[in-house]
């Protein structure tokens, strides 16, 4: 199958050259593969294009999420990239954007999934974070920059505008007035309260003023 999903191309070989499809040839059989090193036998099967994923967790060693928590097990790791390689994917997007160039490249030298680095570092990034817990942050992850992140080969962000940082940067609870509320007011039919002014007057048995609320205390942490 090709790049598009839809199109299959039947009794053809596909020729793999340094990781990457280098030809698709209308054959079943190559004349020339005794010089390949190695030879897949995929008769009866569909064969597609590895999958490229841009968001994943829990997929290297390093903090856990935009919140820094303490990373996972090694058997955890690579019982997730499992899945994701039984799924068609071979490439990802480490979203755990705290985790250090080192730490990503532990995890490719033992399996073959090929993991991409993301960077979160930036001051308020690790302020963001350490609102939220922070424990999985080791000194060399707070010295480490942006910068040298992208020197070392990190391809995006990852993961800002998530709960790590202001918007959701809380551990959550339900407001107590929530019980309490008869009514829902007119603030939350179908509208944002768009201004500190609006929210601050707003009732909390609301629960998206609760919600808008609570990011506007955090944000001024920030």
């Amino acid at each position: 199958m090709t790049g598009d999903g839809k199109t299959i191309l039947e009794n053809t070989s596909v020729i793999i050259k340094d990781c990457v499809i280098a030809e698709l040839l209308p054959v079943r059989y190559i004349p020339y593969n005794a010089y390949a090193d190695k030879i897949i036998n995929a008769k009866g099967g569909l064969i597609i294009p590895g999958v490229i994923n841009i968001h994943a967790h829990g997929v290297s060693f390093g903090p856990f999420l935009p919140y820094a928590w303490q990373g996972l097990s090694t058997d955890r790791i690579l019982a997730n990239l499992n899945n994701h390689l039984l799924q068609g994917t071979t490439t990802i997007l480490n979203n755990d954007g705290f985790a250090l160039p080192c730490e990503v490249d532990a995890i490719n030298k033992i399996h073959p999934v090929n993991i991409k680095i993301g960077t979160l570092h930036t001051p308020k990034n690790f302020r963001a974070a350490n609102l939220v817990a922070g424990d999985g942050l080791e000194e060399w992850h707070r010295r480490f920059t942006a910068e040298e992140a992208v020197a070392a080969g990190a391809v995006a962000l990852a993961e800002v505008g998530a709960p790590g940082t202001w918007h959701l940067s809380f551990p959550w609870q339900s407001p107590p007035c929530l019980s309490e509320a008869n009514s829902i007011p007119s603030i939350c039919n179908n509208q944002k309260a768009s201004s500190e002014s609006q929210i601050s007057k707003a009732p909390c048995h609301c629960p998206l003023v609760f919600l808008q609320k609570t990011f506007l205390a955090r944000y001024r942490l920030l």
